[in-house]
């Protein structure tokens, strides 16, 4: 299984252990850090879950997945990291989710 850009080391970051190599080892790693099981098959889109945000918060989320730092993130929209950060509380809040991992899980397509 290939892991997007930034994924793994999100995980490691937020997980606190070692990426597994299979697919089902990293399933069960994200659905520890999410809470929630990642075979969403009956879940809506990605499309459809990240049309609650505005463009900016896509930007910032589509970034926050590729692994980028708030800091990062700001550098490259020219924003302050303050405002990016509340543009990540914000994201997290419309969609539910606690963390930088879960974004990520949310933004990954379920493969079968």
């Amino acid at each position: 299984m290939h892991l997007p850009d930034g994924l793994a080391t999100i995980i490691n970051e937020n997980g606190g252990g070692l990426i597994q190599n299979n697919e089902a080892g990293c399933h069960k790693q994200i659905q520890r850090i999410v809470g929630r099981p990642t075979d969403v098959s009956a879940t809506p889109s990605s499309k459809e879950i990240f049309s609650t945000l505005t463009e900016v918060e896509r930007e910032i989320a589509q970034l926050v997945c590729k692994g980028l730092s708030n800091k990062q993130i700001g550098r490259r929209l020219n924003l302050s990291e303050g405002s990016v950060k509340v543009h990540v509380h914000e994201i997290y809040q419309k969609l539910a989710i606690r963390n930088r991992a879960a974004l990520a899980a949310m933004a990954t397509p379920s493969r079968k």
